[in-house]
């Protein structure tokens, strides 16, 4: 007799027509889980974990066994021996077997499979409600299980995708009453959910009850503002207008549905960080705070958990939460998360928005995609972190204002927060269980003492053991630097090392915590011991600003030799005044820096510590100006007497020491103190520009072109407040503000002609055209590309004129000019040959350009050399964009195959940077890849997902080519209505933009429709526009479409002679 089980709804088994008991909720819950992961192996330590949680009992295992056997006992088929019954043991766990038909839950998946594959929309109606029908309520109705909220949450967005489909499916078939109760039932499960109000209001339309529509629409509107501040999307704002303009119903433009979670589309990995420092190897005692955090673990399921570690500097409050952190990161399966804050500093405190952005990256999110807005960046934070349990670790807070933006809003989390005060705001408002940590007692310092220096030294002098840890003043860091001075001299007596602490200076730092003065004896004791070349490094680094730096920036700070920098580093290090924190990079404990920079004063006067603060940031800036010169040559830059010398080996060389050393240069750029630092700041913001275009680190990027046109103005340079200008314009155009991007390039221009710099008045012109390109007014874009043109080859500027050059191609290859485009790209490939620079746009373009005139191997040859110059600076946009165009490009040559991996691969690329522009464009050539390969579904959801990153960013030519796209799926899917519809809007906007290219693949398309419809004659007419563009335009491919719909119509449709 066969065995049923269900999951979609309250967990049933049902043996033919007997509804079997399952026993009770351990082993519902055991039954429940292996069902939702049927067919593959649970392990027993997962098993026990789902169900006893992160503390088990210590008989959980013994008890797991017993609810096996019970289970198994319960869910016996008849005649079934203990080998046939599904529920086996598969090391390192279970598996539970079901076979087709048993389960509901592969039932459902099952047709949904199928049913996003069949074109006829009464088919598709009918496998979706079969789908549907396999539902009996919400997913394991009755009980509660953390370990499958997950999945749970998958599987309703796939009922709900089912349901839009399934009503979509209907309303292909024409709009019928009965649709309208079934869509408000489901709003009213999902209000959220904008593509059940779009085909609500679209049924409502067909129905001839515009004023309900109308009041759909209002109502969504009030909805979204009410519970999440926005606006509908575009697309429902395009449908609400055609509504109130009485469009045809035909013209309507109706989303089409999206496939639920686990698409077929490659997709970024889930980020799972682990930022967590190493753990410290000498801690010992705290065990009363260790319970009380291991307390918080319970918390951590229920709500998120918060602890608020306070104490004074040196007391070991990093030690304390990195040491547990590390013992219990394994019950955090979504990662651990780590900043410092720098609150206490002398290097800037860390900016909310600083601390959000860097763990949004952390998280997976592209540099373009998070936001430059604390609330907006903040908000998509608590979304990642939403229903997973994270470790989160906050170092060095400063005041409760400089968390709050980084504390998860449910529950599954636990943050840790250290700092010295000012954080009681956290206890009071965000519920955070504050642990005050005092020094430690005196047999917890004495432990630690012997755990630095050994039990042999510290067994032999128990009197001086007694004094030191006084001297030290029970202060963890004060112990481990003295013992560290202990080791490194093994023959010196513990009572030495005593009389020297007490005949040293005991004055205090200038900070205000109490036992400071031990620690100020220590720091002075340790540095009196270093050779005069590692005291001269140690107090010259305390002028250095970021994070950490690298033994060739100390180096260079100290005007020594790299060799003679190592050993003082390395001495410092074993001395514990400096932190190795990975190979050849230092930084240090603040209180540290602050004794450093106290040495430095002392021993070194105003004309030396600015010389060596003046070395280390012209090496900074020599570095970074080296790098991006190699990675960005044709970017302009301020004009200078001086060159940087070549310092990286290659271009993978440059943009690695880019990525390590941005904080860092950051940091340079951003606090400027005095006049020489202000025009180092400008300076190296100039620098950054090519790097941050590269990467699009937006927040760092406009802090720092922001500060350093402040530092221009302050010195009243023109040329510098121009360049940042054109850095800020570059940056708002990455952020897709059009407007302040032509502001500030606007801005740039006028600098640039009150300061007579001619190559920069080129350089503003050019980018104004890009602007102007980007929102569609090409005509105004070609003339300022020819202006800018006119400027360069008058300066003799071989740079300039390419690059222009390049920018003209652009625009005449999107107006359908493909002779002027490949004059301007041959001459663009001259110019940068002449300069020694292999420009990946240029051979990008050229690639296009063939494959346009059906010259295949030449198109690939190019964007492969393409490719791989991109590839070799790191512009994974630019990777992305050639793959997308080398996909196409094989497609049309027969190898669909092969160019649906390279699209794939350039979906994937794209994840990367997060550019929606750019993620439009790489969607369209992966659903016309897909279009070839008849997988319509998924052509149709790029596309449309297409159409609204190119609405949302207002990028004319990406919304002009989707809506193309999505004509040709609804002609494949034989809907040539809708079709029509797509590919008049598709027609209208290119025609009004200057898209003449696209503008003749719109008539070509509306040939097709017209030719599907029965119509010869309006197909001959549209097909013989198309050709004339063709003709004209040099577009061989569309050429060629037009003479097949021709020749595919009667005699009289056959183009002239």
């Amino acid at each position: 007799m066969r065995t049923r089980y269900g999951v979609l709804g309250p967990l049933e088994v049902w043996q033919g027509e007997r509804l079997l008991p399952i026993g009770g909720p351990q082993q519902k819950a055991l039954l429940a889980i292996l069902l939702m992961n049927a067919n593959k192996v649970v392990s027993t330590d997962r098993l026990v974990e789902y169900l006893w949680g992160p503390r088990p009992p210590s008989t959980a295992r013994s008890l797991l066994q017993g609810c096996i056997s019970q289970l198994r006992r319960a869910l016996r088929p008849d005649g079934a021996s203990v080998v046939e019954h599904p529920l086996a043991t598969r090391p390192p766990g279970y598996a539970f077997r079901v076979e087709e038909g048993q389960l509901d839950l592969l039932v459902f998946e099952q047709l949904v499979r199928t049913a996003a594959g069949v074109a006829d929309a009464a088919r598709r109606t009918q496998l979706f409600a079969d789908a549907l029908r396999c539902w009996r309520g919400p997913v394991l109705d009755g009980l509660d299980l953390p370990a499958c909220r997950e999945q749970i949450a998958q599987l309703d967005e796939r009922r709900v995708y089912a349901v839009e489909q399934k009503i979509e499916a209907d309303l292909a078939q024409g709009a019928r009453v009965d649709m309208i109760g079934e869509l408000k039932m489901e709003i009213r499960r999902q209000p959220l959910r904008e593509r059940l109000w779009g085909v609500l209001m679209a049924t409502l339309y067909a129905l001839d009850r515009q004023a309900e529509a109308l009041a759909a629409y209002r109502d969504l509107r009030v909805c979204l503002i009410e519970q999440l501040g926005i606006e509908p999307g575009p697309t429902l704002q395009e449908l609400h207008r055609q509504v109130l303009v009485g469009a045809s119903v035909d013209d309507l433009v109706i989303p089409v549905g999206r496939r639920p979670a686990g698409r077929l589309l490659p997709s970024p990995p889930a980020a799972h960080p682990a930022q967590l420092p190493a753990a410290p190897t000498t801690f010992v005692g705290r065990r009363r705070h260790l319970e009380r955090l291991n307390d918080l673990l319970v918390d951590a399921s229920i709500t998120m958990a918060l602890a608020v570690v306070s104490g004074t500097a040196g007391v070991g409050k990093t030690a304390l939460t990195l040491y547990w952190a590390h013992q219990v990161k394994e019950q955090f399966p979504a990662g651990q998360l780590y900043v410092d804050l720098r609150g206490y500093g002398l290097s800037s405190r860390l900016r909310p928005i600083e601390a959000v952005a860097g763990f949004l990256s952390a998280l997976g999110v592209s540099p373009e995609r998070i936001p430059v807005e604390l609330d907006h960046a903040a908000a998509l934070y608590r979304s990642l972190v939403a229903g997973q349990r994270f470790l989160i670790l906050l170092d060095n807070a400063y005041d409760a204002a400089q968390v709050r933006p980084l504390l998860p809003a449910t529950p599954g989390c636990l943050v840790l927060v250290n700092g010295r005060g000012r954080l009681d705001g956290l206890v009071a408002r965000d519920g955070g269980q504050l642990m005050t940590l005092d020094v430690l007692d005196a047999a917890e310092a004495t432990a630690l003492l012997t755990r630095v220096v050994g039990e042999v030294r510290v067994e032999a002098e128990p009197e001086a053991v007694v004094e030191l840890v006084r001297l030290c003043a029970r202060l963890p860091l004060a112990l481990q630097i003295t013992g560290a001075n202990l080791i490194r001299r093994p023959q010196r007596r513990l009572a030495d090392q005593v009389k020297e602490l007490r005949t040293g200076e005991l004055d205090a730092l200038v900070i205000d915590d109490e036992g400071q003065s031990a620690v100020r004896a220590v720091f002075a004791q340790s540095y009196g011991a270093l050779e005069p070349e590692a005291r001269r490094m140690f107090s010259l680094l305390g002028l250095v600003p970021g994070p950490g730096f690298d033994a060739a920036a100390a180096a260079a700070l100290a005007e020594v030799p790299l060799p003679l920098a190592r050993t003082s580093l390395n001495r410092l290090v074993g001395s514990h005044l400096l932190d190795e924190t990975e190979p050849d990079r230092f930084a240090f404990h603040e209180l540290l820096r602050l004794y450093a920079r106290e040495q430095a004063h002392l021993n070194h006067d105003t004309l030396e510590r600015n010389l060596a603060h003046q070395r280390y940031i012209r090496w900074m800036f020599e570095m970074a100006d080296a790098a991006t010169r190699l990675l960005c040559p044709q970017l302009l830059r301020i004009p200078s007497d001086s060159r940087s010398p070549e310092r990286h080996q290659d271009p993978a060389a440059a943009l690695a020491w880019l990525n390590t050393e941005r904080l860092n240069l950051v940091a340079i750029a951003t606090v400027p103190t005095s006049g020489d630092d202000r025009a180092m700041a400008w300076m190296v913001a100039d620098a950054l520009r090519g790097y941050f275009w590269l990467r699009r680190h937006r927040v760092d990027w406009l802090a720092v072109a922001s500060a350093g046109l402040a530092a221009a103005e302050a010195e009243g340079d023109l040329q510098a407040q121009a360049a940042a200008e054109f850095s800020l314009g570059m940056a708002k155009l990455c952020l897709n503000e059009h407007a302040e991007a032509m502001e500030h390039q606007s801005r740039a221009l006028q600098l640039c002609e009150a300061a007579e710099w001619e190559e920069g008045c080129a350089n503003a012109l050019g980018n104004l055209g890009v602007l102007h390109f980007e929102i569609g007014e090409i005509e105004t874009g070609l003339e300022l590309h020819e202006q800018a043109l006119m400027l360069n080859r008058r300066t003799g500027s071989q740079r300039g004129e390419a690059v222009n050059r390049e920018n003209l191609a652009q625009v005449h290859l999107a107006a359908g000019r493909l002779r002027e485009a490949g004059r301007h790209l041959w001459r663009a490939l001259v110019l940068h040959h002449q300069t020694d620079y292999a420009s990946g746009s240029t051979l990008e373009q050229l690639g296009i350009l063939f494959g346009r005139r059906a010259e295949h191997c030449h198109a690939v040859n190019a964007l492969r050399r393409a490719f791989d110059q991109y590839r070799t600076i790191g512009n994974v946009n630019g990777q992305a964009m050639t793959l997308a165009a080398l996909a196409v490009v094989r497609t049309q040559s027969g190898s669909a195959d092969e160019g649906l991996e390279e699209a794939q691969r350039a979906y994937e690329l794209v994840q990367e940077t997060g550019d929606r522009v750019t993620e439009a464009c790489v969607l369209i050539r992966l659903a016309s890849v897909q279009m070839d390969l008849g997988r319509y579904a998924e052509a149709a959801e790029n596309h449309s997902e297409a159409l609204s990153l190119a609405t949302q960013t207002g990028a004319r030519m990406p919304q002009t080519e989707a809506l193309l796209g999505l004509s040709d799926v609804h002609l494949a899917l034989g809907e040539p209505i809708q079709s029509r519809s797509y590919a008049k809007q598709a027609l209208l906007l290119a025609d009004n933009i200057g898209y003449q290219g696209l503008y003749g693949q719109a008539l070509a398309q509306i040939a097709a429709v017209h030719r599907d419809l029965g119509d010869g004659i309006e197909s001959a007419k549209h097909a013989r526009r198309a050709y004339a563009v063709g003709m004209e335009t040099g577009d061989e491919l569309l050429r060629r479409r037009a003479l097949g719909l021709l020749g595919s119509l009667e005699d009289t449709a056959l183009p002239p002679e």
